[in-house]
């Protein structure tokens, strides 16, 4: 039991080194994706028949319609309301509670706007 009990333990890093591998590790790891990327084949120019002179496919056109809507407006048919005029009873002393109805004059004709 002559043993320092400091001698026993770990030393630990102090905070700037954890930071500056933790930047270290950051950066490699960032760089390694450009790195793959790199390293990754290049599409082949030519197609599969061996020749090298790739036609582009032809450009699409845009198509432009302007559609024009002829809009009739035609006023609403607007009906009278009903009216009824109460009829004299010429009877004895009975009154009626009946009328006749009058008919509203018909609409006009609808007009187009053209």
């Amino acid at each position: 039991m002559t043993e320092h009990r400091s001698s026993a333990r770990a030393k630990r890093w102090s905070k700037a080194r954890v930071r500056a591998l933790a930047w270290v590790t950051g950066v490699a790891t960032f760089l390694a994706g450009f790195g793959i990327l790199g390293a990754a084949p290049k599409p082949s120019t030519a197609d599969a028949t061996g020749t090298s002179n790739r036609q582009k496919p032809p450009r699409q056109r845009v198509i432009v319609r302007k559609v024009t809507r002829r809009v009739v407006v035609v006023d609403p048919v607007v009906t009278a309301p009903v009216t009824y005029v109460p009829t004299t009873s010429t009877g004895g002393g009975t009154s009626s509670s009946g009328g006749t109805a009058i008919a509203p004059p018909p609409p006009p004709p609808p007009t187009s706007g053209s």
